[in-house]
């Protein structure tokens, strides 16, 4: 690769100097001990976290940088500091510059087809899958596991573009891998339907539901076998600090890693694991329990602490043993859960009351306030002695009107204000 030019190798250092002194600030520290003391399951002064992904393109300045590394540390930096001063969400900025990766985790050698399609706004949100498995009893025994590329070949890879990284910034900001490749992996559900469809699995539910617990324990066979060929290759490195850790959460805590850690030997008992059974909202909560919870056990079993839930309502199965997850720490509370029963039901408990409010409010046409701050009081109103987050999610589009991410942000403050009792 060519030389990055010294005027954009100024632009990424003068960046990472506001970062750096920004992730050392007094205000920093203060809020990674709220997120620490949060984490923990106490009710502190609510949290809130707007999560941008898409929404950076929406009010990135222009790049002043056009080399393809300095372009995209400039990008990483710039977003880190627009969210910071111009949202002011209670995101952790990080001591280091994150480099992700993903090391190979593929399950089966085969895999669903995906056909999209093309949106207003250029985006490929919709699509069709191409299920290879339509007969669980005669498809299901030809699958074969993924011969997985060796994960030395992804750590030397993320080694090298850190190196790259840490070149480029001067010492400013030492430049860290973070492995990603199991963020959202443990959605077990998720991959059955990938590969079978959902209408097959609620078919086999009834019709043939010891060869749907097969599939699902040799799916849990085969996402354990790759944490573990992670785990022994030195892959794993920790969610604990500035890292996402859920869907739509921090992972701020000082209970993990676990005892026994030494540091480069990052184990899964260290680790935050994320896991979600979004795909059996139709199921009734027994069948649940008896078929589906038991292999998610299993998951969770191996991790520090876990958080629970996407979009998917919990209240529903909260008391079919989803409370009974071995280290359950948070839970999601969608804009389809029962607030006040999943309040009721955390308060005292120590697992934090992660709550996401219906994005409608602030990405679907005029932005709502009133209508925004009449759902956060019943938020709040309904998680009163709970941890409580607040995790904007799924905000697509922000209509030309940046501000509406900070307007957001400062609703849940009002709303804390007016109506919070921890």
């Amino acid at each position: 690769m060519e030389k990055v030019p010294a005027t954009e190798r100024d632009v990424v250092r003068d960046l990472a100097k506001q970062v750096r002194d920004l992730a050392h600030s007094p205000a920093m520290q203060s809020l990674r001990e709220r997120w620490r003391r949060h984490n923990a399951g106490e009710p502190t002064e609510p949290l809130v976290f707007l999560e941008n992904g898409i929404l950076a393109d929406q009010f990135l300045p222009s790049p002043r940088c056009r080399h393809p590394l300095a372009l995209d540390m400039e990008r990483r930096l710039s977003e880190i500091l627009y969210m910071d001063r111009e949202v002011g969400d209670d995101r952790i900025v990080p001591t280091v510059y994150p480099v992700p990766y993903w090391p190979d985790a593929g399950l089966f050698a085969v895999q669903a087809g995906r056909r999209t399609a093309e949106d207003r706004l250029g985006l490929h949100f919709g699509y069709q899958v191409e299920h290879p498995v339509h007969d669980l009893a005669a498809d299901w025994p030809r699958l074969r596991p993924a011969v997985r590329r060796p994960v030395a070949r992804d750590l030397e890879g993320a080694r090298r573009q850190a190196a790259e990284a840490d070149d480029l910034l001067g010492g400013i900001l030492p430049a860290a891998p973070e492995h990603h490749s199991f963020t959202w992996h443990f959605g077990l559900t998720g991959h059955l339907v990938w590969l079978m469809g959902m209408e097959a699995m609620f078919v086999a539910l009834m019709e043939t539901p010891d060869l749907l617990r097969r599939a699902l324990s040799d799916l849990v066979d085969l996402l354990l076998s790759a944490l573990e060929e992670h785990e022994e290759g030195g892959a794993l490195t920790l969610n604990n600090g500035h890292h996402y850790a859920g869907s739509g959460s921090l992972g701020c805590t000082d209970q993990l890693p676990a005892a026994g850690h030494a540091p480069g030997q990052v184990r899964s008992r260290d680790l935050w694991g994320n896991s979600n059974s979004q795909e059996t909202v139709g199921v009734d909560p027994s069948a649940f329990r008896d078929h589906f919870l038991p292999h998610y056990r299993r998951l969770a079993e191996r991790f520090g602490l876990l958080y629970w839930g996407c979009c998917e309502p919990v209240h529903t199965i909260w008391d079919y043993g989803l409370k009974d997850l071995p280290g359950l720490r948070k839970v999601s509370i969608s804009p389809w859960c029962d607030e006040r029963f999943m309040g009721s039901a955390l308060r005292g408990s120590g697992i934090v009351y992660a709550r996401k409010p219906s994005p409608n409010f602030v990405g679907v046409g005029a932005y709502d306030g009133e209508g925004l701050e009449r759902h956060l009081q019943a938020t709040m109103e309904a998680a009163r002695g709970c941890a409580l987050e607040i995790s904007f999610r799924d905000i697509l589009s922000l209509h030309g009107e940046p501000s509406r991410a900070r307007r957001a942000v400062e609703a849940v403050r009002r709303a804390a204000a007016r109506h919070w009792q921890p």
